[in-house]
Order: structure tokens, then C-alpha cells, then sequence
């Protein structure tokens, strides 16, 4: 049987079926049998394994996925594509399960359950512009995964292995590295694939820790200093921290932190280690309680309410000033945190523009996924992706 890493052969094939490329899909065909043979390598696909393929496209990697793996599940969301894979592509392969779905909106829980919950490898190469929600889904969802092996856009591979002080360090290294360790194992260039994309691709592999390499606290806390400090990168992390509209701590608080953990005032995010973090983190969580004045709803009189009772009518004292472990007159006092409920570390944002200009904040996009930014923003809250020179690098 022709591999359709022949490009002789997925040409017969696209033409056969009169399939069209859908810019809404992302969609790049690998069309060098080499570069599968190094995902097949990197990925380490035994008889042993589960194998979930997202987005096999017409089926190019998904044949030899089979003929390595024990079992493959391959999900697409292109409907058209289908027939190709049940009826001709991957028609002889008994080991193969094709579902058409969005890997974002379906219950990969359930779907891995038939083949009780051995661990699973994820292989994929994924559209760039929704790289990220993929992989911290993936990351986050604390399924059986082994390890995920994906071809994604070079830059943002390395900025998925790079370490404090380099201009890539952000978010998503911080992210990516406290759920795996990465592992770039080939560079692949715009030719191999059909049509060419713009820009150079890379095969990443994240091999999942049993355990994260730090610990803390309040992982979403911590998550949402790793956010803040990267969002206007150029500040200092006082002043990142400070003015982020999701944090609640005052700049003294912080730089009293910061001055425990051995920084100076003016240290930045991109210094600091996924440990420095979740020191941070547990840090700033200590200071989290305070005491501030309200009166509770009808029929609660205990001061340990339940959390939505106390982050309800905490909520207007977040907002202004706060005052710490104080007797407020006789009213009674009512313990809260200084933070409602983080989200996780890509979790979308909204930011309107000012009054005075409503259209002139959002003249960018995205170089990842076009969504439209405002000049101070440097990660694009759809997709997570960080931004040269504070989001003015247009798609």
C-alpha cells in the first residue's frame, strides 16, 4: 500500500474527493514521509498504547499510527473528511475509532473509557491558531496521558522549552513546563507540507509528570501571577502584579513578598523560576485573609458562611480600599479572601476600550489566531499566544 505521505498520492487522493482546504480549519497536510517517521520516533508508539490522534486530515500519519499503536481514536472536525478516512484512507485498519468532533467540545473522558483508561499518547499536528487551548486543555483535563507529541509552529515550541531570562520565556513556558517536560525533537520546514504554511514548523514532545515539579497552595493563584507578570512584560513585576484587574493585593504587599523571597523592587516576571512562583504564590495566599465590615444576609449569623456567601458580599470591599485584621465599629466582622476563584492560566479576558477612544486601543491583532488586541496587551486572551513588542506584530 502507497503511504499518502507521498505527495504523489495525496494529490490523488484530494483530487479524488474534490476536497478543498478550509482556512477556518488550519488545515496543512504533511506530505513527507521522513518527518512522520520522526513524530512515529519522537512519540514512542508501542503495541501497548492508546494512541488519540487530533486531526488526521486525510490520514497520512493516522495509517502508520495503526500499524504501531495497539489502538488509535483519531478525532476531526472536518466533516468532509470523513468519508476519505472511513472509506478508503483508513478503511483496512480494525484498530481504528474515527470520530468527527471539535477535540475542545467533546467528553475525551468518556471516549478513552472503552479501553479502560490505559495510558494514552497524544500525536498530532495541530492548526497553529488554536495550538495552545489545545494543549492546556489537554494538559489540564489530568486524563491518563503519557505524553503529547504535536507539530506545532517552531516559535511556539521553543518558547514551550525555554527557560527564565530568554526573550521567549512566558506564560506558556511556565505553563507547559509545570504539567510536562518538553523535548523539541525536529525542526520542520514550510515544504513538507500541502498548502505551505508561512511560517516554520516544529515536533514538540510533552511528557507529563506524575507529579508537578513544585508545589503550592493555590495553583490558581499562582497561575494568575504567571499571567499577570507576562501580560505588560516590560513593567515591573510589582507594577504587573499591581495594576492587574484579577489580583487583589496592594504594591506593598508585593514588594514586602518579593523582599522575603530575596528580589529587589524591581525584578521582573521573566527572571523568575516556576518555583520563584509558587514561592511567590504561597507567599501572597498567606496574606489573602482579611477582615473586613458588612452585614450578612438574612439568617446567617455564623462567621464561617459558606465561601459564595462570603465572596458576595466581599466584593465591593475588593474594590477599594481594604483594611487588614481591624475591629470596623460594632458591625459584625466577616472573614473573606482577597481574591474570588482564579481562572486557570488562559482562561479569556475582557478588556474594553477607554471612553475616549473606542476603536484606536484595538488597531492589532494576533500573529496567532487574528483575534484583535489592544496595544498594551501581550497574550492574546483567545488563544494565549505572546505578543512581540506588546501585541503590534500583525498577523
Amino acid at each position: 500500500m502507497a503511504y499518502l505521505s507521498d505527495p504523489k498520492e495525496t494529490i490523488a487522493i484530494l483530487q479524488k474527493y474534490h476536497f478543498n482546504f478550509q482556512k477556518k480549519f488550519g488545515q496543512n497536510f504533511l506530505i513527507d514521509g521522513h518527518v512522520v517517521d520522526k513524530i512515529i520516533a519522537a512519540a514512542e508508539i508501542t503495541k501497548d498504547d492508546v494512541v488519540l490522534e487530533i486531526g488526521p486530515g486525510i490520514g497520512t500519519m493516522t495509517q502508520r499510527l495503526c500499524e504501531e499503536a495497539g489502538d488509535v481514536v483519531a478525532v476531526e472536525i472536518d466533516k468532509n473528511l470523513i468519508p476519505i478516512l472511513k472509506e478508503d484512507t483508513c478503511k483496512n485498519y480494525g484498530n481504528l475509532r474515527i470520530i468527527q468532533g471539535d477535540i475542545l467540545k467533546l467528553d475525551i473522558k468518556e471516549i478513552l473509557f472503552e479501553y479502560g483508561f490505559r495510558p494514552v499518547k497524544v500525536v498530532a499536528n495541530l492548526p497553529y491558531y488554536i495550538t495552545t487551548p489545545i494543549l492546556m486543555s489537554l494538559l489540564e483535563s489530568r486524563l491518563p496521558i503519557e505524553s503529547i507529541t504535536v507539530m506545532v509552529q517552531k516559535e511556539v515550541a521553543e518558547r514551550m522549552e525555554t527557560g527564565p531570562g530568554s526573550k521567549d520565556y512566558g506564560a506558556l513556558s511556565l505553563a507547559v513546563q509545570y504539567y510536562a517536560e518538553p523535548y523539541l525533537a525536529a525542526n520542520v520546514p514550510a515544504n513538507c507540507f500541502m498548502p505551505r504554511p508561512n511560517v516554520g514548523s516544529a515536533v514538540i514532545r510533552l511528557t507529563l509528570h506524575d507529579k508537578p515539579p513544585v508545589s503550592t497552595r493555590d495553583e490558581s493563584l499562582m497561575f494568575a501571577l504567571i499571567r499577570a507578570s507576562f501580560n505588560q512584560r516590560r513593567k515591573t513585576l510589582v507594577n504587573g502584579l499591581g495594576n492587574a484587574a484579577e489580583l487583589f493585593f496592594t504594591k506593598e504587599e508585593i514588594t514586602e513578598a518579593l523582599a522575603d523571597l530575596g528580589f529587589s523592587p524591581t525584578v521582573r516576571g521573566e527572571t523568575l523560576t516556576l518555583a520563584d512562583f509558587a514561592k511567590l504564590a504561597d507567599r501572597l495566599s498567606s496574606a489573602q485573609e482579611i477582615t473586613s465590615r458588612g452585614k450578612y444576609p438574612a439568617g446567617v449569623t455564623d462567621v464561617n458562611a459558606p465561601d459564595e456567601i462570603r465572596m458576595l458580599y466581599a466584593a465591593p470591599i475588593m474594590g477599594g480600599r481594604r483594611r487588614r485584621k481591624e475591629r470596623m465599629d460594632d458591625t459584625p466582622m466577616m472573614v473573606v479572601y482577597a481574591a474570588p476563584p482564579l481562572p486557570k492560566i488562559f482562561t479569556p479576558l475582557q478588556e474594553a476600550p477607554s471612553k475616549k477612544s473606542k476603536n484606536s486601543e484595538y488597531n492589532v491583532t494576533c500573529r496567532f489566531c487574528g483575534t484583535k488586541l489592544s496595544m498594551s496587551m501581550t497574550i492574546c486572551p483567545a488563544c494565549g499566544g505572546e505578543q512581540n513588542g506588546g501585541g503590534t506584530t500583525v498577523c
